[in-house]
Parts: structure tokens; C-alpha cells; sequence
């Protein structure tokens, strides 16, 4: 049986990824709003794509790196990047 703490912070974790869908939903939303009807079809599937890729890599680098630098370390360092990344990509594109 889950102690009361344990379902609390299982609770948090799945509201939190609830949260998170919702915030990417209404981010996509708004970019795909920047293009014409006729583009939204090929925006949608090129960022479903990158966005899959994306996935894809920091899972598996997520994967592999606690067994050499243990779990904290790993989610420090994954994230890490993912912000750098995602400043990159903000500094590239910026108006």
C-alpha cells in the first residue's frame, strides 16, 4: 500500500504532466496561429517530427547517463542542456 506522502507526490507528478501538456498545447496553438491555413498542415507535421526526435534523444541519453553519474546528477545535466537548447533556439529565431 502507498503511504500517504508516496500517492501525494505521485498525485503532484501527474498533475504536474497535465499541466505541462496544457502549456505545450497552448504553445503550438499560438505558433501554428503565426501561419496560413494552408501551411499549418506542413508546420504541424515538421514540429511533430522535431519535437519527436527531441524526445527520443533526451530520453535515451536520460537512459544511460545515471549509471555513470547517478539519478540527481543525470536530471541536472539533461535539463541543463535542454535549456541551452531551447535559449539557442529562442536567440536564433528571435524578431
Amino acid at each position: 500500500m502507498l503511504s500517504k506522502l508516496t500517492a501525494a507526490a505521485l498525485g503532484a507528478i501527474f498533475i504536474a504532466h497535465l499541466a505541462s501538456n496544457v502549456v505545450f498545447a497552448v504553445g503550438t496553438f499560438s505558433v501554428l496561429q503565426q501561419f496560413t491555413e494552408d501551411d499549418v498542415s506542413s508546420a504541424s507535421a515538421k514540429a511533430w517530427r522535431w519535437q519527436t526526435l527531441s524526445a527520443t534523444l533526451a530520453t535515451s541519453i536520460t537512459v544511460m547517463l545515471p549509471s555513470q553519474l547517478g539519478a540527481i546528477y543525470t536530471l541536472w545535466g539533461v535539463s541543463f542542456c535542454a535549456l541551452l537548447l531551447v535559449a539557442a533556439v529562442l536567440f536564433r529565431y528571435r524578431t
